[in-house]
This record gives structure tokens, C-alpha cells and sequence, in this order.
């Protein structure tokens, strides 16, 4: 559990604001790729600023089963360097404008700056009313607009301080746990997975960017590693104040693996299988219309990936103090170490498709 503290540290610290991923993407692949130490046959950073892991299976009719998690996170870039030393953002992705004043960032300029999110005091304010995200200013210290030019420029990206508090019960509050956590998830599987040898499956980890911008990076899974299947994961709403009936699930109950009509049923149900016969903590969430993952993309592009769901609960998303139980990301893992094991062995029905989209057969 150590280890995976100190993983999912690192892959918080590291700047991947959507639209800027590529900039680490580089270090997401090292930081992985020493978790899960000779584990892999190939490791690369796609054009799109993807990252992939590869553990390839030792057959000679093997079939691609993909996990895919996004490594980039809400955040924001500088659109206006102003008078007193202040610099104006726009948000990327969606963010609680109420979570703002106040709040700490990082400015990954000509070198790192540690700003806050300036604030009125209530006492002095004249409107209950918020302002807008660009209408908010940052303060990094400067004294002058001349200052502040010589270390940001207007489009630099900025991150929500990196940042990893411990809470009781094995529950951690961190900054881009969406969908850093996940990643962590899939690495401490393929952990699992070091000294298992698949026969007929080549497993790649697929770390897609721009998930946070309309899911741009998992477009190219399919051009990309031609997988025939795909686990896509991502976090999903864990009840906290506020919670609607039936549109959440629970800290430490286990990950959460949705029903929908974007989703392969038969490979859907062989997670859900898999989850029953391993004993491992799981729980169901509908989401028939849209999934708000990487899978309603595939499944819009209409190559014919058999997608399914699985989430780890989480609380407070798109904020700075993202919460999620440390045990939900274990079930997780070895999930998806059951589902790989028994995708080698069995497809259940799950169709095999070549580029093009045309079936070779069940």
C-alpha cells in the first residue's frame, strides 16, 4: 500500500492540464513504467501526447484488450498579464467557480510559481455574487506588470497546487485524482500481473489525453493499438451532501461498473462475473444514455470496440480535495487483473475486429 501511495504522489505532482499533458507525458511514462518494473515489451508517448504500456501475450493469434484511463486533469491558462503584478486565467475543463477564491495554484511559466486565487473578504465585499473565472485574478507576488512578463507568458498553463493529505479509514484528498487515480489503478494491476503469462492477449495501457476537451485523445486508440476490447476507467460520483438518489455510489464499497447502451453488455457482464467469482468489492451504476468517459467517444466512432465501464468512486470532483478510498482503488486493480485473465482464456462472445471494422468471428 506504501508503494501505491507513493505512486499515486508522483502522478499528482506531475503537470498534465489538458491541452499541456505532452509537456510531461514523458515522465507519466517513466514514473509508470518503474512501478511496474520489467513488466512491459513496449512503452511510448503517442503524437497525441498519449501514453502506452504494452504486455504482450506469448501466442500467435493474439487479441488487443485495452485499459484506458485520461492522464489529463482540469486546470487553467494565463490570458491576460495585468497591471499590479496579477495574471487572469481561463478555466480547461469544467470547474466550480465557488471553489476558487482563495484557493492555491501553481503557474508553470519560464519557471514553476506558487500563486493564489485572489478573494475579497466578506466583511468588505458589496455583492454575494461570485465573478466569473476570468474575471478572478491570480497572485503570484509580482509588484508589476514588467515583473510578471519576464516569467509568464499569456497561455502558460496553470494547475491547482499538487498536493496529498491522508485521511483516516485509507481515504486520501488530492488534486487530479480525476483521473490520475486510475492510472494508479491500472499500474497496481499490471503490478499483479508481473509473473502472469497470457497466452492469447496483448494488454495495453492507454493513457489518453484530452479526455477533459470532449475526449480528443481516444480517438485514436482504435488507429493507434487496434485493440478488440477496452476496460475505459474513470472516476464516478461517490455520495457526499447534495447527492441524488440513485446517481451515486459509496466510498469503500468498491468500484463501480456501469450499465449502459454505449457499453458491450457481454463484456460488461463478464466484469460483473468477474467481480462475483473473485470476491472482489464491486457496485453497479446506470448511466444508459451516457457514460461521461472515453467510452461514449469509441462508442460514437463506431469501429466496433466492446467497451466497458469501471469507475472508483470519488468525492468533491473538480476540485482541489478530490477524495477516494485507497481500498476501492485496490478492488479496482485486481478487477482488472481478473478480467484480463479471464479475456485470455474466454472473449465470452466479445467479437474480434481487424482495422476497418470488419468481424472475423466470436
Amino acid at each position: 500500500m506504501e508503494q501505491l501511495k507513493k505512486l499515486i504522489q508522483s502522478l499528482v505532482n506531475t503537470m498534465t492540464v489538458s491541452g499541456f499533458e505532452k509537456t510531461n507525458a514523458q515522465k507519466i511514462l517513466s514514473v509508470c513504467s518503474e512501478y511496474a518494473k520489467g513488466c512491459f515489451n513496449k512503452a511510448y508517448v503517442t503524437k497525441s501526447g498519449s501514453v502506452v504500456l504494452a504486455k504482450c501475450g506469448k501466442g500467435q493469434n493474439r487479441r488487443v484488450l485495452a485499459f484506458d484511463a485520461h492522464l489529463d486533469t482540469v486546470g487553467f491558462a494565463v490570458t491576460e498579464l495585468c497591471e499590479g503584478g496579477y495574471i487572469r486565467v481561463t478555466n480547461l475543463g469544467g470547474i466550480d467557480v465557488n471553489i476558487l477564491p482563495a484557493s492555491e495554484v501553481l503557474v508553470h511559466g519560464k519557471k514553476e510559481l506558487r500563486g493564489v486565487f485572489s478573494s475579497i473578504p466578506p466583511h468588505l465585499s458589496r455583492s454575494d455574487k461570485l465573478p466569473e473565472i476570468n474575471e478572478m485574478f491570480v497572485d503570484v507576488g509580482f509588484e508589476s506588470k514588467e515583473e510578471t512578463k519576464k516569467y509568464i507568458d499569456i497561455g502558460d498553463p496553470v494547475s491547482m497546487y499538487p498536493h496529498v493529505t491522508q485521511l483516516l479509514n485509507d481515504r486520501i484528498s488530492a488534486t487530479g485524482l480525476d483521473d490520475k487515480i486510475c492510472i494508479a489503478a491500472v499500474m497496481h494491476a499490471m503490478k499483479l500481473m508481473e509473473s502472469l503469462q497470457l497466452e492469447n492477449t496483448d494488454i495495453y495501457c492507454y493513457f489518453s489525453s484530452g479526455e477533459e476537451r470532449g475526449g480528443n485523445g481516444s480517438y485514436h486508440i482504435f488507429h493507434d493499438i487496434n485493440p478488440c476490447a477496452c476496460v475505459v476507467l474513470d472516476v464516478n460520483f461517490a455520495k457526499e451532501k447534495g447527492s441524488k438518489q440513485g446517481e451515486y455510489g459509496f466510498l469503500g464499497e468498491g468500484c463501480m461498473i456501469s450499465i449502459s447502451s454505449v457499453t458491450n453488455p457481454d463484456f460488461t457482464d463478464m466484469c460483473r462475473k468477474c467481480a462475483s467469482v473473485n470476491d472482489i468489492p464491486s457496485q453497479t451504476v446506470v448511466e444508459m444514455t451516457a457514460t461521461g468517459t472515453n467510452a461514449d467517444v469509441l462508442a460514437r466512432t463506431g469501429v466496433g470496440i466492446a467497451c466497458a465501464v469501471v469507475s472508483v468512486p470519488l468525492k468533491y470532483m473538480h476540485s482541489s480535495v478530490e477524495c477516494v478510498s485507497l481500498e476501492d482503488v485496490v478492488s479496482t486493480s485486481k478487477l482488472l487483473r481478473a478480467v484480463a485473465m479471464e479475456y485470455d482464456s474466454n472473449p465470452l462472445g466479445i467479437p474480434v475486429y481487424h482495422k476497418g471494422g470488419a468481424e472475423l468471428g466470436l
